[in-house]
Parts: C-alpha cells; structure tokens; sequence
C-alpha cells in the first residue's frame, strides 16, 4: 500500500495526521496509534487495514510528507514557461529543502531506534529511486525548455548538458545557497540572475 494514493484516503488522512503531530511539535516517538487514528479522525483499528505497525506509519507518512513537497515544486515549476521562470520557480523548492532534510535525517535516526524502520524505507519505498526519479522529473523539463528556446545546439553530448543542469539545481537547492542566503553574501535575484547566465553560457560553450 502507497499512502499517496488517491484511492487511499483513510491512509492519506493518518499520513497527514502524523505531519500534523509533528508540526505542532509532539515528540514523534511519544506518539501512539490511537493518538493518531484520533487525529485522523478514524478508528484505532481502521489503520490496521493499511498500516501493520506504529512503526510502518511513521516511516510511510514521513516518505509521505516528502513526497507531497517535491510533488508542489515539480508542478509549480511546470507550470512555467520559459526555461528562466523554471528556474526561478526551484526556489520554492529551497525554501522546503530544509524540512526535506529534517524528514530524512529523522528517518535515519528512527531506522537506528527501530529494526523494522529501514525495511520499511529501502523495501517498501526504494527511498534512492525515489529520489532520483524526481531529479530525473526536473531535469526533463528544464531541458525541455532550454532545447524550446535553442539554447542547446543540435548534437551537444546530452551527458554534458545533464551536468550542467544538475549542477544548476544543485546551487539553487544546496547547502552552499543556504550558507551564502544566511550569511546575506549575495542577494537571491542576482544569485539567479548569474546562475541563469551560467547556464546560458555553458551550453552555448558546449556548442562551439
């Protein structure tokens, strides 16, 4: 079972529930199924028809949640049109990095505390395909863009144009963007103002 479909819904409300708990600070090892089935506004027993433990909940609404914040940034970037406000459009997705990161940094510690945690991640979720599936998704569209506008030349190595927006992204949603933006070393519009410079650049160089 995927509480992220829509075909789901009592799933999809526990899995909202926890973010809720978590949200308003309750310790997520405290909590109790009957705690969250009360907040899901279901019976205790209801989510064993989808959940086989307190652990296999935790661990699904928290992929869940992760899940859920990529899904908002990767259609919001799709709803732009050019190749810059695609770009620009990644920020949002920087800013939701740092509850990204908290989501996973809880997974590791809860996979050392529970045996059952990580079979959880790595079995029932393949948590690195995940992850490199939305990469993939982004890549694919902001390609897509840079190839509608002819930034990229017919023939370029798509292995180089791949790393020059995988390097992009990764200075939008970095650490190195987080340390410069608390720092106030640069402002954020002309940190993209130049990134998109570099791009631009970099693939009229691969054409030469």
């Amino acid at each position: 079972m995927s509480c992220n479909k829509d075909n789901y819904p009592k799933a999809i409300a526990v899995c909202e529930a926890v973010l809720r708990l978590m949200r308003d600070k309750r310790d997520i090892t405290a909590m109790t199924v009957s705690e969250i089935a009360r907040e899901a506004g279901i019976g205790k027993g209801t989510t064993y028809d989808y959940f086989s433990s307190k652990e296999e909940i935790i661990a699904k609404s928290l992929i869940y949640g992760y899940r859920k914040l990529i899904d908002t940034a990767v259609e919001q970037m799709k709803s732009c049109e050019t190749l810059k406000e695609k770009l620009y459009s990644l920020q949002n997705l920087a800013e939701c990095s740092e509850s990204i990161n908290s989501f996973m940094e809880m997974l590791e510690k809860l996979a050392k505390k529970w045996d059952k945690m990580q079979d959880y991640i790595v079995t029932a979720f393949e948590y690195d395909r995940i992850h490199i599936s939305y990469v993939e998704k982004l890549m694919d569209d902001l390609i897509d863009a840079a190839h509608k506008e002819r930034l990229i030349s017919e023939g370029t190595d798509e292995d180089y144009v791949k790393y020059v927006f995988v390097s992009a992204v990764q200075n939008i949603v970095g650490p190195l963007r987080r340390i410069m933006a608390k720092e106030n070393v640069v402002s954020k519009e002309k940190w993209m103002d130049y990134l998109y410079q570099m791009i631009v650049a970099s693939l009229a160089y691969s054409g030469r």
